[in-house]
């Protein structure tokens, strides 16, 4: 793929996105709304920013080391693949090292909670 003679990673990778851009505008125009926080379907348009540029450099140099792709990483786990293990760890770790590094958001008290399903 990377020496672009065969294009199939590209084409999965290109209708993924497409097919989910397509579900998120329907979900907007069907006024849905988020089911662990009741807001609604919404996103921002923003340019890229240093932190965008610097995640994905991090995210691929983890792939990189881990010579796996993190996706299906319980799959590998489940199957006895113990080069899962430490691609979760890494995965857990950067989670942890993100939501440090994040800037706080307030919580909007007038945000209704999620309907409780099958209450």
């Amino acid at each position: 793929m990377l020496l672009l003679k065969e294009p199939h990673v590209f084409l999965i990778m290109g209708s993924a996105v497409a097919i989910a851009a397509i579900g998120v505008r329907v979900l907007k125009l069907g006024n849905a709304r988020c089911i662990v926080t009741g807001e609604p379907v919404d996103w921002a348009v923003e340019q890229p920013r240093t932190r965008h540029v610097t995640g994905s450099i991090l995210f691929g140099i983890g792939w990189t080391v881990a010579g796996t792709c993190p996706g299906p990483v319980a799959a590998m786990i489940g199957e006895g693949r113990l080069a899962g293990v430490p691609v979760a760890v890494g995965l857990l770790a950067g989670v942890a090292v993100q939501r440090m590094l994040a800037p706080r958001k307030s919580v909007d008290p007038h945000i209704p909670a999620p309907a409780a399903a099958g209450l």
